[in-house]
């Protein structure tokens, strides 16, 4: 498998894990099932539909900034496709791109694992710092699997090089033991999440503390929006058939998306019956 780490050449974030990217030289990963190169693009990471066509690889891991209105010191994971018709952020409308849940799961959980580990060795300033999986949002489109690991939410943190260093490490890590052919199946540990905030909490959750592997995520603000195509996308690019639910901060619509599951063939779970507390 070829696997495409994109920098955008003007992104502060990304230019600051490549920098850590080639102290470490991803050329030393002893994983013979992949390819790893790093791509340094000029268009901006969000408006870099069809990058699949122009980067002969079978996955894109965008390594970029997080911004955010409340300025949240963040490392993130997510998912990338548009619910709406709202393509000011790039990506096409109503259109989802395939992901893979392994991979999100296992960065995630790598990244809170490196975080505790630097701090105790004396980083201290990643200490500040929140892990969290986020919703599926913004673009660019494409037809490979791809997915954003991002640090937020300011210059401040985009340049700071303890940051930058524990995605570079979190990446070699994970990628290190990635095995294309048994982490890319449909699993029943694959799940989709629908509920909660854009910071998924309950994905979090079930990224921490059950085996579940989390794809596509549509937040309750996305719940009036979601129709059978949808969710036949959230499903099928995420490798999974199970949907999870935020129960509690869905809204009445819920029961509208869950009589659409249930038709479709797919299966529903509650979170809080996924947690002993």
């Amino acid at each position: 498998m070829n696997i495409a780490i994109i920098v955008y050449n003007k992104d502060l974030a990304g230019l600051n894990i490549k920098s850590h990217l080639d102290k470490l030289d991803l050329s030393k990963i002893k994983n013979n099932k992949i390819n790893i190169k790093i791509h340094t693009i000029e268009t901006q990471h969000i408006l870099a539909d069809n990058l699949d066509k122009e980067i002969d690889a079978d996955l894109f891991i965008f390594t970029t900034t997080h911004k955010s209105t409340a300025n949240k010191k963040t490392l993130c994971v997510h998912p990338i496709g548009i619910y709406n018709d709202d393509v000011s952020l790039g990506g096409k409308a109503h259109s989802l791109v395939p992901t893979n849940p392994w991979l999100i799961k296992n960065l995630f959980l790598e990244m809170k694992n490196l975080k505790q580990k630097f701090v105790n060795e004396g980083h201290t300033i990643l200490d500040e710092f929140e892990v969290s999986i986020e919703q599926t949002h913004h673009g660019p489109y494409l037809e490979k699997p791809a997915l954003f690991i991002e640090i937020g939410s300011t210059e401040e943190e985009w340049t700071t090089k303890e940051a930058g260093n524990l995605i570079a490490n979190t990446l070699f890590n994970v990628l290190s033991v990635f095995d294309p052919k048994e982490n890319t199946i449909n699993s029943a540990n694959n799940a989709c999440v629908i509920g909660g905030g854009h910071y998924s909490q309950v994905g979090n959750k079930l990224l921490e503390r059950t085996d579940y592997c989390i794809g596509h995520i549509a937040s309750k603000y996305y719940i009036e929006v979601l129709d059978e195509n949808l969710l036949k996308q959230m499903a099928e690019k995420s490798n999974s058939d199970l949907f999870i639910f935020d129960w509690k901060s869905s809204g009445s619509g819920k029961h509208r998306v869950v009589e659409l599951i249930e038709k479709l063939g797919f299966r529903w779970k509650k979170s809080k019956d996924l947690f002993n507390n």
